[in-house]
């Protein structure tokens, strides 16, 4: 006996299609209810004043009997339709486990491929601040101390001339622009 596991379309979904859904679920269980049902219609033709007390009682055990079946099929039916569940749910959870897998090893990838970018555009941006830097720092505007800055004003320029003792005393920007006594 093969069980047929059938999700549900909806939840407004109508009676008769429940009967079929739950039907092809649990063959058994529509087939044990209708013996019942069969044997208690016999069971009450045997009743009254004309009836067989013998076949009447028969019956009545058939009856008892195609309802413990029914219940049997019921709990089964349950039993196989969870083992059928967990199934599904086992190899749902494998495909789960090898895509998360592949997920990770594609988030790896491309973290690594981030980096890589990442220390390109890093080294570009060194390359750009130390040309920046260079410039600003000949000028004594860089982001050293004074003593970087008073350093790039202390020394001449190639082509300048040498201060004079007198112009070097007095020191100060007064000996760039020139002296306001002479």
């Amino acid at each position: 006996m093969s069980v047929v596991f059938v999700e549900p379309e909806t939840a407004d979904e109508h009676w008769k299609t429940k009967i079929i859904r739950k039907s092809k679920e649990n063959p058994f269980v529509p087939l044990f209810t209708a013996l019942t049902v069969g044997a208690l219609v016999m069971a009450t033709r045997n009743t009254g004043p004309k009836g067989n007390s013998r076949n009447l009682n028969r019956w009545f055990r058939l009856r008892i009997a195609f309802q413990g079946a029914t219940i049997v099929a019921v709990v089964a039916g349950t039993y196989m339709m969870q083992q059928q569940q967990q199934q599904q749910a086992s190899a749902t959870s494998e495909t789960d486990e090898e895509k998360r897998v592949r997920e990770r090893l594609a988030f790896e990838a491309r973290l690594r491929e981030a980096e890589a970018t990442h220390a390109e555009e890093q080294k570009v941006a060194d390359a750009k601040s130390e040309d920046k830097r260079g410039v600003f720092e000949k000028l004594g505007l860089g982001r050293g101390s004074h003593k970087n800055r008073e350093a790039a004003l202390a020394t001449p320029e190639p082509n300048a001339p040498s201060p004079s003792p007198s112009q070097s005393q007095s020191g100060g920007l007064s000996s760039w622009f020139g002296s306001s006594k002479n």
